[in-house]
């Protein structure tokens, strides 16, 4: 997952900031930008490729976290 600045669009091709993704919830994606400025985001007005971008992130930290539950659970495994 990236955590990098990059710049976001809405739907119509419009610059709605450069910024990073702070958080992602159900319908809305906060932005967090260089200048400290938060952003919510609702996912109807940003870009496809925005869009994407997001799905990929989420794809990552889920695949992020089911290698951390594995881990964890072999080193239960070996504690017991």
């Amino acid at each position: 997952a990236s955590d990098a600045t990059r710049q976001w669009n809405d739907a119509k091709g419009g610059e709605l900031a450069s910024a990073r993704v702070a958080a992602i919830s159900d319908s809305e994606v906060t932005l967090l930008t260089d200048a400290g400025r938060t952003l919510n985001v609702s996912f109807a007005e940003l870009s496809d490729s925005d869009l994407a971008f997001l799905r990929r992130q989420i794809d990552a930290r889920q695949s992020d976290l089911a290698q951390q539950q594995r881990a964890e659970s072999r080193l239960a495994e070996k504690s017991r």
